[in-house]
């Protein structure tokens, strides 16, 4: 496989160099794991503070079973690059994968944040894709980038629509707790960017999303898909009444997409824990507590118990 030198990739992007070398290797890892920051974060002053990947790994990362592709802000646009490897490049591949669905990924303060646009490291992908090897320099997040993004028009269903730079200022303020009304002003706009922006089907996150699945199907790869856990109990607090429909109805935009392309099953995971289980009861991020995280690795691992194309296997998952 042609790409930018070793040292390159080790100094620069050693996730790219690490993959190329485990699905070159003569003993490829069985599973590959996406993820984001939720399986990288423990609460501060936690024993032990395994993180979800400790737990997993524990499972099926011993002796090179288990490779994961993690990134704080990971997106599928950035997993697609990586599947695409598999696809295009690498003479080996899993026997299956697991793709995490974080609801936040689909609000436009992830999805066209500049700084997680990760360009350096797409385009990097890119040139292995495309047999260049060459050597990038960084690409700097520009100012134009910034304002660009803060004027990003946003609406909500029966509202009007306002630039991003309106809901931005008030998260950025943060009154103290003592000044409740603008406290909880200020989470209610919180929780309604993160989950409540509605999905459409042309949403690009959601179709890198759909061709990470349709790739990997076509290459014979059994695929496992999950809803990240929100925490929802605070959302409602916060957020009011209709918070939970409007995370449902971009579910159900998401699992009807992926339907589409064969895979019938995306464990809910996103209602399963209380608030208590989040790093604080009114965070709104999804990273969990260490019993949570135990908890969800049993979950994720469930998984592998069900039949990935069957829609039978849903009420069995969720039984459990």
């Amino acid at each position: 496989m042609r790409q930018p030198d070793a040292g390159f990739l080790r100094d620069r992007f050693p996730l790219l160099q690490d993959f190329v070398a485990a699905f070159e290797g003569e003993l490829a890892p069985a599973t590959l794991v996406f993820g984001d920051s939720v399986m990288l974060r423990a609460a501060a002053g936690e024993p032990g503070g395994a993180t979800l990947q400790d737990l997993l790994r524990r499972d099926f990362g011993r002796a090179g079973r288990g490779f994961f592709v993690l990134g704080s802000a990971f997106n599928p646009h950035m997993f697609l690059p990586f599947v695409r490897l598999l696809e295009k490049k690498t003479s080996r591949r899993p026997a299956s994968v697991i793709l995490p669905v974080n609801l936040r990924v689909f609000s436009p303060t992830w999805d066209l944040l500049p700084d997680y646009q990760f360009a350096f490291e797409r385009a990097v992908l890119e040139d292995v894709l495309a047999g260049r090897a060459v050597r990038r320099e960084a690409i700097p997040v520009t100012a134009a980038a910034r304002s660009v993004y803060r004027g990003v028009p946003v609406s909500f269903p029966g509202e009007a629509v306002l630039p991003l730079e309106s809901y931005l200022q008030v998260i950025a303020n943060r009154p103290p707790e003592a000044e409740r009304d603008l406290w909880e002003g200020r989470l209610k706009v919180v929780f309604k960017l993160h989950y409540q922006h509605p999905l459409h089907e042309g949403h690009r996150q959601l179709q890198a999303l759909t061709r990470c699945v349709e790739i990997l199907r076509a290459l014979g790869i059994r695929v496992f898909a999950y809803f990240t856990p929100i925490n929802h109990e605070a959302g409602t607090r916060y957020a009011g009444a209709g918070f939970s429909q409007s995370v449902r109805a971009n579910q159900a935009l998401v699992s009807r997409s992926l339907r589409q392309v064969g895979l019938n099953v995306v464990a809910d995971f996103a209602f399963r824990f209380d608030a208590g289980a989040f790093f604080t009861p009114h965070n709104a991020t999804e990273h969990l507590r260490l019993a949570a995280r135990r908890n969800l690795a049993g979950a994720i691992r469930s998984l592998w118990t069900v039949d990935p194309a069957a829609p039978a296997a849903v009420a069995a998952l969720h039984a459990r």
